[in-house]
């Protein structure tokens, strides 16, 4: 929640796992926050003033994140934007999550921009519903960013018409 109120203190740290943990009945709040506006010529979504992203770094170390529960927003995952060449997310293991949201749902973060990187993580069962933009990784990674040496398999849907333009499926 600091991260998400703009507390520099926090948002720019480096964070490392050293046990599993079990969301099972609890009420997650996605780490770093923003909204959508209008799109680029591309067709992708460009975050809006006022956002709060993730800036540090965050290594799960190999230990298992199960029972995630996400039901409603855009911009989600564990961590909803990730931005900057200093944002890293390496060795998450997300297993048996459950979100159902809007636009730029990922297992483990919602939008990665300007150069942040998503590293040697797994995305393991469970399933993603979003409106467009959903990974099983990563909702949109954009502006120099990077997936790399990861994996996801996972059920993946969208709550949108087929007449709509979406995009779903990938990492």
């Amino acid at each position: 929640r600091r991260v998400n109120s703009g507390d520099n203190e926090f948002n720019s740290k480096s964070y490392k796992l050293v046990n599993d943990i079990d969301l099972l009945d609890f009420d997650w709040v996605t780490i770093g926050t923003g909204k959508l506006s209008q799109k680029t010529s591309q067709g992708v979504p460009l975050l809006a003033v006022g956002i709060q992203p993730f800036l540090g770094s965050f290594n799960g170390n190999g230990y298992k994140v199960t029972n995630l529960k996400i039901i409603s927003g855009d911009v989600v995952g564990v961590f909803g934007i990730v931005s900057g060449d200093k944002a890293r997310l390496e060795n998450i293991i997300l297993v048996s999550p459950d979100i159902s949201a809007g636009k730029c749902v990922g297992g483990i973060v919602g939008y990665v921009a300007y150069g942040g990187t998503v590293s040697k993580s797994s995305f393991l069962g469970g399933e993603i519903c979003g409106s467009s933009y959903v990974g099983g990784l990563v909702g949109i990674n954009s502006h120099h960013s990077k997936v790399e040496h990861s994996n996801s398999s996972t059920d993946l849907y969208t709550t949108d018409t087929p007449s709509k333009k979406i995009l779903l499926g990938g990492l």
